[in-house]
């Protein structure tokens, strides 16, 4: 999931019911910091958060935009490990053909 979207869509539904960050951590029983920093995506909520927020605002956290990005980020982390994973082939091969 992008981190930065689901940062930006807290901040939206809490606004549109008129929540201040204080408020909306009471009622998660988080600290206002931490509504903060899922805000700004310096972290990620937790699914128990992330679930707490779709009873609270009455969304479904599997709408489809959230599905495309859970998917997009797997496939990014698919890429980076294929990458990886050849850059460890190519090294292999590298070191076995000069001995």
């Amino acid at each position: 999931m992008d981190i930065s979207y689901i940062g930006s869509v807290i901040k939206e539904l809490r606004d549109k019911h008129n929540l201040s960050q204080r408020r909306l951590a009471r009622k998660l029983g988080i600290s206002t910091k931490t509504v903060s920093a899922y805000e700004t995506g310096k972290c990620q909520p937790s699914l128990e958060v992330m679930n707490a927020l779709s009873e609270l605002f009455g969304v479904n956290i599997s709408s489809p935009r959230v599905k495309e990005s859970s998917e997009k980020l797997i496939m990014l982390k698919l890429e980076e490990l294929h990458l990886g994973l050849t850059e460890v082939e190519r090294l292999t091969q590298n070191y076995l053909f000069e001995y």
